[in-house]
């Protein structure tokens, strides 16, 4: 895929990811790894605060009320780019 990205044609759904600062990439992956713990589709939800904690102790995030808030600000950003998806169909 990064062939792709790097030639011009990413798929359709790199073409929305925002742009990062290098430091933030690890929350970013963080996020994205966890994603088969959010409902999604009509019914899109955040993730859930356990999968976010079981996340943070595997991987030994130090400041957890940061990166806490880092993912529920990415799920907000991420459920209200569903709903506009959904209410523009």
């Amino acid at each position: 895929m990064q062939a792709k990205i790097d030639a011009g044609d990413p798929p359709g759904f790199v073409v929305d990811w925002p742009e990062l600062a290098p430091d933030l990439m690890e929350f970013w992956q963080a996020w994205h790894r966890m994603a088969g713990d959010r409902a999604g589709g009509m019914d899109a939800r955040g993730t859930p605060f356990a999968t976010v904690d079981r996340y943070a102790e595997r991987y030994g995030v130090d400041d957890f009320e940061v990166f806490h808030r880092l993912m529920l600000a990415m799920d907000d950003a991420y459920i209200s780019h569903i709903n506009k998806r959904r209410d523009n169909a």
